[in-house]
């Protein structure tokens, strides 16, 4: 008796360890990077022409007399809802967030592929403030399931949007990505997660007046040389770049930022897209990305007459002349 007291007692403890062990990988793996220390823009009052960012590659281009919108991605389902539930747009959120940037009217809105962190809002947004969506082939699924305008973008078009010109190329997504395919013909909202595939993605260059700015919405390879399309100012997607290795990273730096000519670099998609806007933005855990490295990978290899700055959410963007106001 006397001995299988002292084995339970053993056994006891080794299960308290290990739990301990399990609980405290967990809290690490659970462990976010601090970006609170990177370099952020300064904010103007946006009178005249504004950019503004509201995480992931979600940005509006604002003047006077409307605004064109990049995936305008608000909603930002928690992870809860991502998991259990279908999800759709949050109207009323949407209304209030483009609403409180000074956007009365929408030109259009592109989406820079169709899975639900870059779509799932378009169409709402649409709605809400009148233009139309502007995408892929699957893109244009999502909107005709919403019943609102749309428009089939493809890799080599050049558009009008008020007074922006937009001119749209291919843009691969990160390495690793998962629902890759096209959207089916049954696609419906609310709709699961898993319905939102990929559908093949863009990038776009646009201009204003003598302001050239180049937003890369995912952390993969254009379809051309950029070179063709000069740029002050670049938003660059550093979504899994951490997760790639320095040679990956050394080709897309130059395929994007030193192909473009740009001297600004504003990384984009890095922030937790199953937290509110209305929290600060924080970098996604550890467990799926390395956000840190990804930063220290473009400090380590840009010229050093280009500036590196994070975006803040609520306000105009301070952009370099020509681009300012």
């Amino acid at each position: 008796m006397a001995l299988i007291s002292y084995l339970r007692s053993w056994a006891l403890i080794g299960a308290l360890l290990l739990a301990i062990i399990c609980v405290s990988g967990g809290l690490l793996a659970l462990r976010r990077p601090s970006m609170a220390d990177w370099p952020r823009l300064e904010t103007q009052s946006g009178d005249g022409f504004g950019v503004w960012f509201y995480g992931t590659s979600s940005l509006a281009f604002v003047d006077r007399d409307g605004a064109f919108v990049l995936d305008g991605f608000v909603s930002r389902p928690s992870i809860g809802r991502i998991i259990f539930s279908r999800i759709r747009a949050d109207d009323t959120l949407v209304r209030r967030t483009f609403s409180s940037s000074g956007v009365g009217s929408v030109y259009a809105v592109l989406t820079a592929h169709s899975h639900y962190d870059h779509a799932m809002d378009a169409a709402a947004v649409v709605r809400q403030f009148g233009g139309e969506v502007w995408g892929t082939a699957s893109t244009a699924k999502i909107a005709s399931a919403e019943g609102v305008a749309h428009r089939l973008v493809s890799a080599g078009d050049v558009l009008q949007a008020g007074g922006f010109t937009v001119r749209v190329f291919g843009n691969g997504h990160s390495p690793g990505g998962i629902a890759m395919d096209d959207i089916g013909d049954d696609f419906q909202v609310p709709a699961k997660v898993k319905d939102y595939r990929y559908g093949g993605g863009l990038g776009l260059h646009l201009t204003r007046d003598r302001c050239r700015i180049m937003v890369i919405p995912s952390s993969g390879m254009p379809d051309r040389d950029l070179a063709a399309y000069p740029a002050d100012v670049i938003f660059l997607s550093i979504a899994q770049l951490g997760r790639q290795d320095a040679d990956y990273v050394r080709r897309y730096y130059d395929a994007t930022v030193k192909a473009s000519g740009a001297r600004l670099v504003v990384p984009i998609h890095w922030d937790d897209f199953t937290r509110p806007l209305a929290k600060p933005l924080v970098p996604l855990p550890y467990m799926v990305e390395r956000t840190d490295k990804a930063m220290r990978y473009i400090m380590a290899i840009k010229d050093d007459d280009v500036q590196v700055r994070l975006s803040v959410v609520g306000s105009a963007l301070q952009l370099p002349a020509p681009c300012n106001g």
